[in-house]
């Protein structure tokens, strides 16, 4: 498939020859138009040709291979830019209008690429506008729903970003553009964000943004939020279902910030189901795993750690033990002893946003028999504590597992995550004294790996993690009332009652 994502390649330069001539139409002479006009056509052409990738997509989405490339609506994109171009020889004009007949439909149906990660969204993004200036309808809800996924899931401070994709992306040249589309400041906002934080001498041109924007950028006001994505595969829509929620608390600078994921679909299978995707407050907290080095038996463009090949250990939530024939062939061929098919949904037991503080509880269920409440407290100005408790066969292997930066020895449970005049920590607080609770603390070339170990069927723990001013802050655990209670003790005192039967079915209201 990294051969069919050079068709993404070719429409950029399709796109950008025809945006140059219309400007500049004395720029290339008659014989090096036709030369490259040759060169288009026979892209225009190679594009039809189906091999095994056709086949493979072909099987997997019950349809009929026909050679431009599915994921991302990349061929669409591409045969869309040809069919602007009326110099393409009649059979080709042919098959591209029948071709978009079937698979085109612009922004009216989804208002994001189904594959998990950030990265495959402004793809597909760039491929709806080639279908639009093609002539495909536009549905403005869908267009700015489509933007709206960037902008809810980006870092206060335009940080690059991603999961599930070897590198992170910067976020300005797609936010310039939907400051184009959409006439909305926030995008003009987070594209100087972005730039401002860029860590690159350079940055892609953006197709669609070819001259300024007349228009000054307001800082966005959206705080945490919970958001339901479509379903269903690339060429298919689906039913809205749980993807991600997003605590953050504000957009200035420092502003804390925590990504959970809810789901484990997509072409892309990111195995993801209730894990923190990213903790972050002027720099990593907590992030995945992804700095394992190429596999080196694999084609160069299917190589990198990526996607459907990061364990699910190398995320930051719950793992438990493979059982049954998984458990045998493990056995016998060798690989990781976790279990790598987590349930596809977490359950969104409760998500609530105030002042003071925004909180999730969300559940996923009988992985093998274990079933995890992960609830998640943001509080304003203040600290993130994350309540893990899970419970499976008694005698079960299961864990905890977070990544996070740092190489300090901890001290009673406190872990020094970053030093210096902006202080970070992480202090693990076991919630049930009848149960031991052990930490496995691993170092690797691709960072440090906390383990906390799910002994007798039962985990029951508090990571509580301090930053800025509140670093040095005591957590301990007292009942008041009969109830478990967290205590922290900083700036302010925070009491925070341990959930009380978070796994139990869910009722409804």
């Amino acid at each position: 498939s990294s051969v069919k994502y050079g068709q993404f390649n070719a429409a950029l330069r399709v796109y950008y020859y025809q945006r140059v001539t219309q400007r500049y139409p004395a720029l290339f002479t008659p014989a090096e138009k036709q030369l490259i006009q040759q060169w288009f056509t026979q892209i225009n052409r190679d594009i039809y040709h189906v091999d095994w990738v056709d086949w493979a997509y072909a099987l997997a989405f019950d349809t009929r291979p026909s050679g431009p490339y599915l994921n991302q609506e990349i061929g669409t994109g591409l045969v869309s830019l040809f069919q602007r171009n009326q110099a393409e020889p009649v059979k080709l004009v042919q098959m591209n209008q029948s071709y978009l007949g079937s698979h085109s439909n612009g922004w009216l149906q989804q208002f994001r690429d189904t594959d998990d990660t950030l990265f495959y969204q402004t793809v597909w993004i760039d491929n709806k506008l080639y279908q639009s200036l093609a002539g495909t309808p536009v549905q403005s809800l869908t267009v700015q729903l489509s933007f709206d996924w960037l902008l809810l899931q980006a870092l206060p401070d335009g940080a690059p970003v991603g999961y599930n994709h070897p590198l992170p992306i910067s976020l300005a040249g797609i936010s310039y553009l939907g400051a184009e589309l959409l006439h909305d400041p926030r995008y003009v906002w987070l594209a100087g964000r972005s730039l401002d934080a860029s860590t690159s001498a350079q940055i892609m041109a953006q197709p669609g943004v070819e001259q300024p924007i007349d228009l000054a950028g307001s800082s966005p006001i959206q705080g945490s939020c919970l958001l339901y994505g479509d379903s269903g595969l690339p060429t298919e829509a689906g039913p809205l279902g749980p993807d991600k929620i997003i605590f953050r608390d504000g957009w200035r600078m420092p502003a804390m910030y925590v990504l959970l994921n809810l789901r484990f679909t997509g072409w892309h299978r990111y195995k993801a189901t209730n894990t923190v995707t990213l903790l972050y407050d002027q720099g990593k907290l907590a992030a995945d795993d992804t700095n394992e080095p190429p596999l080196t038996w694999l084609p160069q463009g299917r190589s990198a750690f990526r996607d459907k090949r990061i364990p699910r250990e190398n995320l930051n939530g719950l793992v438990v033990e493979r059982t049954g024939l998984d458990s045998v062939l493990v056995t016998l061929l060798g690989g990781s002893v976790w279990a790598q098919d987590p349930p596809y949904y977490a359950e969104v037991r409760d998500f609530q946003t105030d002042v003071r503080v925004d909180q999730s509880t969300t559940v996923i269920r009988d992985w093998h028999g274990w079933t995890q409440a992960r609830s998640i407290y943001l509080f304003h100005d203040g600290p993130v504590a994350i309540i893990d408790q899970a419970s499976g066969p008694v005698g079960g292997q299961a864990a905890l597992i977070w990544h996070i930066p740092g190489n300090r020895p901890p001290i009673a449970g406190r872990y020094t995550l970053r030093s210096g005049n902006n202080p970070a920590e992480l202090v693990i607080l076991p919630l049930n004294p009848s149960i031991t609770t052990g930490v496995d603390d691993t170092y690797s070339p691709s960072g440090r790996q906390l383990m906390i170990d799910a002994s007798q069927g039962q985990l029951d723990v508090a990571d509580v993690f301090l930053t800025g001013e509140w670093a040095g802050s005591s957590v301990s655990l007292k009942t008041i009332s009969g109830r478990p209670t967290i205590i922290i003790q900083g700036k302010r005192q925070i009491m925070l009652p341990v959930p009380l039967q978070p796994t139990a079915p869910f009722v409804g209201e």
